[in-house]
């Protein structure tokens, strides 16, 4: 393979939400090799030229990967392989289930924390070739220190047999709080109360799915797809929500803080940021004063885009475009 994906997903932060945009990528990779200058052979004739995957948080941790020679075992997930129409799908689970875990909780620094060590045990391995993120939303949060992270602590070691973080694709972020939007003011609110909305979520379990699909639609007023409804009603549990709520929770804690904007320039041409009209987490004022303080961040503003562009498989297909092109401007390792 030529690259690893990987996509970090944001609240409520399941892999099942990206499968379509993970299938997209697959095909805007794999399925047209002259579109890009670094394929080899396309997926319908031969093996795949570059790894897909998407690392869950930490507390569902259910990675749905692309990559057919995964892990057989880990310290903390058990592993079950399924198919998929495009590829195999290996999913890493907790033993106790998707979003058991005994009530246990993690907030945001645990979850970063969870992404570092994902990275270092499945994705910065000697003979791996260079490493794409694809982040979105908080999840772009995450990666940014993430990333950081790891690259320092290979510095420090001076590590230099493992394979480079060649771009991070900030997907719509949540860097910083805005209260004067009303929406993260309310949902601020609501998440202080994660304990009561796990409760309220387990009520709503008992119910029938067409109430469950009808309150689902009604809160998130978005065009969802049906895959993406189905999704929701399978999470829609006490333990998932309670956890979603904690996280963000301390989300709005965490980023009431001034974000650290000198980790722009220090990933340079690195790192891309992708925003949209009418964002509560990113806003066209915040993207502009971005712009205006780091003139050279690597920055675009997509008209066609809306934050939650994983319900949508047309938004999944334009975002998908959007990495493989970015991805086609990277310089090719220098052969050995």
């Amino acid at each position: 393979p030529q690259f690893q994906v990987l996509v970090v997903p944001g609240n409520p932060g399941n892999a099942s939400y990206y499968k379509p945009f993970i299938r997209f990528l697959h095909q805007e990779f794999e399925g047209t090799p002259k579109s890009c200058p670094y394929h080899t052979l396309d997926m319908t004739r031969g093996p795949r030229t570059h790894r897909m995957a998407s690392v869950t948080r930490a507390d569902i941790c259910a990675h749905h990967t692309w990559d057919d020679t995964g892990p057989q075992n880990t310290t903390y997930c058990k592993v079950s392989v399924t198919r998929d129409e495009y590829a195999p799908i290996t999913t890493f689970g907790y033993d106790k289930g998707p979003g058991t875990h005994g009530g246990q909780l993690w907030d945001l620094k645990e979850q970063v924390q969870h992404k570092v060590d994902f990275m270092r045990e499945y994705c910065l391995k000697p003979g791996k070739p260079p490493l794409i993120m694809a982040a979105h939303s908080i999840g772009a949060y995450m990666m940014v220190k993430a990333c950081r992270t790891v690259e320092l602590e290979m510095e420090q070691q001076n590590i230099t047999n493992l394979p480079k973080i060649v771009k991070v694709v900030a997907l719509m972020p949540f860097f910083e709080t805005n209260f004067q939007l009303p929406r993260q003011k309310i949902l601020q609110t609501l998440a202080h109360g994660y304990e009561t909305i796990g409760y309220i979520a387990a009520v709503l379990r008992c119910l029938p799915h067409s109430v469950q699909e009808w309150f689902i639609r009604n809160v998130a007023k978005d065009q969802m797809d049906v895959q993406v409804v189905n999704t929701t009603k399978e999470l829609l549990n006490q333990a998932s929500i309670r956890n979603n709520f904690f996280l963000a929770h301390h989300e709005f804690l965490d980023l009431a803080k001034p974000f650290d904007w000198d980790l722009v320039p220090w990933y340079g041409d690195r790192l891309h940021i992708v925003c949209c009209p009418k964002d509560t987490w990113m806003t066209e004022e915040q993207y502009l004063k971005m712009r205006y303080e780091l003139p050279n961040v690597q920055a675009s503003w997509e008209e066609d885009l809306t934050h939650a562009f994983c319900v949508s498989m047309h938004q999944c297909k334009r975002v998908a475009h959007i990495v493989r092109d970015l991805a086609a401007e990277l310089k090719p390792r220098a052969p050995k």
